[in-house]
């Protein structure tokens, strides 16, 4: 029994970690004390999951961050003008 509990705690940590990178950390509060709260609404919105391959290997020989957020700019501008079309 011991075991099992151990293995659901670390499920649970997991879980907890992969929302914490979806939500904002005061609605991630709030989920975990199961109380409703109002939230940002926003009428049009998308989600986008992505891996970029070869991304870690090319921004760990970028010496600037600015060149990293320009072309991860460029890149979601894309996206979007995709799903605009």
């Amino acid at each position: 029994m011991l075991n099992y509990e151990r293995v659901l705690n670390v499920q649970i940590e997991l879980t907890n970690a992969l929302i914490g990178k979806l939500v904002p950390y005061h609605i991630l509060t709030v989920i975990k004390n199961e109380k409703r709260q109002m939230v940002d609404e926003f009428s049009d919105c998308s989600l986008l999951f992505t891996d970029m391959c070869s991304f870690t290997e090319y921004q760990r020989h970028k010496r600037d961050p600015r060149e990293v957020v320009i072309l991860l700019s460029r890149i979601f501008a894309r996206f979007d003008q995709l799903c605009e079309e």
